[in-house]
């Protein structure tokens, strides 16, 4: 889930569509292909990473059903603090 993460805001701060983003930057096919694939493991990933950014409760839910060893609770905590130091 880092390698999403590391994308999840560029369209954000660099203003533009996401898919935009890997004509301005060198970037390997397969991460790409992953980040831009909804089919692909990464880009679950990366839809995970940014239902955490948006507070989609309902959505991570919904990830968490189906995947219940996962502690989405302690990562959502875990980011949120990183957050928090970050903007300190």
């Amino acid at each position: 889930m880092c390698l999403p993460s590391l994308f999840s805001l560029l369209d954000a701060l660099l203003k533009m569509p996401f898919d935009a983003i890997f004509d301005q930057i060198n970037c390997l096919e397969p991460i790409k292909k992953g980040l831009l694939d909804p089919a692909s493991p990464c880009h679950r990933c990366f839809d995970l990473v940014q239902c955490f950014e948006k507070n989609a409760f309902d959505t991570m839910e919904a990830y968490h059903q189906a995947f219940p060893d996962i502690d989405f609770d302690g990562i959502h905590d875990a980011a949120l603090l990183w957050a928090n130091t970050v903007a300190r």
